[in-house]
């Protein structure tokens, strides 16, 4: 573009004017449509439409505690801590737990585990037919491993 078609169009070569009309075009039309859409025949909106709520979520990670569902356990010397494993096979717990415990064991050394293999694994896991197998073997705590 030359400098005297640039200085007649204000700047804007005839591409970008033409692609910027497409979108005023365009939304007007999606306006007029949800307007048409919105509004009986032959009557303008005059009110405004009902609002819809929207929750936004907090991405970060970061949640509100707002209920406790268990009280929490200040040390874990000489308790009895239970793993349960949600999927065994896909998500590798007899490698993960073997460590996590073994670190439990080293800040802990009198905790006593009770592992992933004395229990239901897999998807049944959260039956309350586990829950009180756990609660039976005299658990304080139950580790509940990979993606559950």
């Amino acid at each position: 573009m030359n400098k005297k078609d640039k200085a007649s169009t204000g700047g804007i070569s005839r591409r970008d004017f033409l692609k910027d009309a497409g979108l005023l075009v365009g939304g007007v039309a999606l306006g007029s449509t949800a307007l048409a859409t919105s509004c009986p025949a032959g009557t303008l909106a005059t009110e405004p439409s009902p609002t819809a709520e929207i929750t936004v979520y907090d991405v970060s990670g970061a949640h509100e505690i707002v209920s406790v569902f268990a009280a929490r356990l200040g040390d874990l010397n000489g308790k009895r801590v239970a793993g349960l494993a949600a999927d065994p096979t896909k998500w590798q717990t007899h490698r993960t737990f073997p460590y996590i415990f073994e670190q439990l064991k080293s800040l802990y050394p009198s905790v006593n585990i009770i592992p992933q293999t004395e229990f239901v694994m897999g998807l049944g896991i959260d039956d309350d037919g586990v829950a009180q197998a756990v609660k039976e073997a005299g658990a304080d705590a139950c580790i509940l491993g990979n993606a559950a």
